[in-house]
């Protein structure tokens, strides 16, 4: 199985209860990004691979084609979280092609 997650499942900052978390969040003296925000979104990408291993013998390969796991600040955070649990490969779409098919078959 081959899943894509499409980009990194952050909540929309304009929702109304992100909003409400966001100043709950400041008012504690945190940052809500980095104290709420990116660790919901590993738990999400981390559920939405789980789903991908439905029996203990069945091989999943997860893309993640948003450069920003790579480029931004909080990316080396979202990999060495990941890490603990997935084998991680970053590379170029051709290579990931290839290494996904010697994985799968």
């Amino acid at each position: 199985m081959i899943e894509q997650v499409t980009r990194m499942p952050f909540d929309n900052p304009k929702d109304p209860l992100a909003k409400k978390l966001d100043t709950h969040i400041k008012a504690q003296g945190k940052q809500p990004f980095w104290d709420y925000f990116l660790p919901l979104a590993v738990i999400k990408i981390k559920h939405a691979i789980g789903r991908t291993q439905r029996r203990p013998q069945q091989k999943a390969a997860v893309v993640n084609p948003d450069s920003r796991i790579l480029h931004r600040s909080y990316g080396p955070l979202v990999n060495k979280a990941l890490e603990e649990d997935y084998n991680i490969s970053s590379q170029n779409f051709a290579k990931s092609i290839t290494e996904i098919s010697e994985f799968l078959l």
